[in-house]
């Protein structure tokens, strides 16, 4: 193995950025960009079923675990817009293969699927969860909110949830509803079903409960301070009746100080944890209209952290926002809806805290952050996700509203991999803001494996990149299988290319190539230290390519490695 000096990696990352560092753009961490993607419309994915125009496919999600148990996670899409009969809604459970498309998938509707009882304009599907094994066959149930329900008697968008109970198929086997005949004092206009959450076991008799949104809740009629939000905590039974109910608002756990009208507080929810470590599930919950900036009117929405007591009440609260720390955008940003979806990934840095997953679908073409959370449930620094950033390359139009949903689905492949499924709401695919859904691979480490290697004489060379990307952190560049006793270059970019070459694909720019002599075993190892110098957000990508006459195309290359220094 050829082992280069340490100071000719450190010399070469020094003298490449110094130059460039007053003109490179702020970017984010590798950890939790995006490796691959793969989109799920009409047509798309394996998704072979039509959809219609205002069907927003995508508005809410869930991971579902193995429901038909061929060894790949599943999940389920809620449509609210779907007119199966007149704005009743539907979901579709979608089966899915280890690449993340759809193998087949059972709709339920209110003509599709086995349940019965669900009216006209009632929204089904704008909020969806698995919530965890009720009656013990093995199975998750299903919630699925209905913010549109009247069936309690009220004259509009009282709201209610369904429970179903599934078989292995898809279908549903047996169903129960929450709604204002449940025992809840809901009010027309609540919208209760605007989100779900699966909270765990929190009332103690060892069936899980859920939480639930009612994103138009209104805190005082009189001086028509409307649609502040509220948050109800659900014990269930084993039939998926209610058994315990607390509710979570303005004077109701939270000052009502806090609030205003708007806030859309409930909007979406996330189980993050114990956090303070007093043997309570804690709420992450979103806010999309809430104003966090000056001047006012300026609703760019928010993130509460809710640090629950055993009797589900409220101990702690604090939010956070895209300017708050942790997050690399500066100035006022307006009517973002920051905060419409939520989705934990589990703890990718390691430091016992789940990663969060926040959409911000009117962002652009759509926005889903990745905030890295420490103890106090706030984010130390942030990962975008949207056209042109984290990794996800284009092909987004202007209003698809990418992030309005997200969930996590877990590792679908067995490449120790996150992957998650995102909303597009107003995708026009299969028509006018039909929508679409993507299944995302995310990275769990600093570096990003691009692939697009090229086979020569010895098979692909293989490159592999070490190294936190920290201040003054060390570095190691390994090249291995590569043809031996020849040179190689070492490409260098600042950004990235991906462009056809030789007969294989050129992942970086070329900003600089180093030839290296290969050993007599094929390898270079090359260590240094990550410099100082350079800034934060800085992109660097690398590949090898070699001249290899006997091989199939006269060049190998190695697949390409991307990184970028965190926040």
């Amino acid at each position: 193995m050829m082992c280069q000096p340490r100071s000719f990696l450190s010399a070469a990352l020094t003298l490449l950025t110094l130059p460039l560092a007053s003109q490179l753009a702020h970017g984010q961490g590798a950890m939790g960009q995006v490796v691959d993607k793969l989109k799920i419309s009409q047509g798309l994915g394996g998704f072979d079923h039509p959809l219609d125009s205002s069907d927003n496919f995508g508005t809410s999600a869930t991971g579902f675990g193995d429901i038909n148990r061929d060894g790949v996670p599943d999940a389920v899409v809620g449509v609210p817009g779907d007119d199966d009969r007149a704005a009743a809604g539907a979901v579709y459970v979608l089966f899915l293969q280890n690449d993340g498309s759809v193998q087949s998938f059972q709709k339920i509707s209110a003509t599709q699927g086995g349940l019965v009882g669900l009216t006209e304009s009632s929204t089904f599907g704008h909020s969806v969860a698995a919530i965890g094994d009720l009656d013990g066959d093995g199975l998750s149930e299903l919630a699925v909110g209905a913010p549109g329900d009247d069936e309690a008697g009220g004259t509009g968008n009282q709201g209610a949830v369904w429970i179903l109970f599934l078989n292995s198929n898809g279908t549903v086997r047996s169903s129960s509803k929450i709604n204002a005949l449940s025992g809840l004092r809901l009010e027309d206009g609540d919208a209760f079903g605007s989100a779900l959450a699966a909270m765990g076991d929190v009332t103690g008799d060892s069936i899980p409960d859920i939480a639930v949104g009612a994103i138009l809740d209104d805190f005082d009629h009189v001086l028509n301070l409307d649609n502040f939000g509220s948050v109800y905590l659900l014990g269930l039974d084993s039939s998926g009746g209610l058994t315990q109910q607390s509710k979570i608002g303005p004077d109701q756990g939270i000052p009502a100080s806090e609030f205003d009208f708007s806030d859309f507080f409930g909007g979406s929810l996330q189980a993050i944890g114990d956090l303070d470590q007093n043997g309570v599930i804690d709420l992450a919950v979103g806010a999309h209209g809430m104003e966090t900036s000056t001047p006012l009117g300026t609703a760019g929405g928010a993130v509460w952290i809710l640090e629950l007591n055993p009797d589900l009440t409220v101990g702690r609260y604090s939010f956070f926002h895209e300017r708050s720390p942790g997050f690399p955008l500066l100035g006022v940003f307006a009517n973002t809806a920051f905060g419409s979806s939520l989705a934990a990934l589990g703890d990718l840095d390691g430091n016992g805290v789940t990663e969060l997953a926040v959409g911000a679908p009117d962002r652009d073409a759509g926005t889903v952050w990745v905030a890295f959370l420490n103890s106090d449930g706030h984010p130390d620094r942030t990962v975008r996700i949207g056209m042109g950033h984290g990794n996800f390359g284009l092909g987004l139009g202007n209003n698809d509203k990418l992030g309005r949903s997200i969930a996590l689905l877990g590792d679908l492949d067995g490449d120790q991999l996150v992957e998650v499924i995102v909303g597009a709401v107003n995708d026009d695919t299969g028509g006018s803001n039909a929508g679409a859904a993507y299944t995302l691979s995310l990275s769990n480490g600093p570096w990003v494996d691009r692939g697009y290697g090229l086979a020569g004489t010895n098979g692909k060379p293989e490159l592999t990149v070490e190294g936190t990307l920290e201040w003054n952190s060390e570095i190691s560049i390994l090249l291995e299988n590569a043809r031996p006793n020849t040179t190689a270059f070492l490409l260098f970019g600042f950004s990235e290319w991906v462009l056809p070459f030789q007969g294989g694909v050129m992942v970086p720019a070329l900003d600089l190539i180093q030839p290296l002599p290969t050993g007599s075993n094929g390898e270079i190892h090359l260590n240094g230290i990550w410099p100082a110098a350079i800034p934060d957000g800085f992109l660097l990508s690398l590949q090898y390519w070699l001249p290899d006459p006997a091989g199939p195309r006269g060049f190998a290359a190695s697949n390409g490695m991307t990184g970028t220094s965190p926040w």
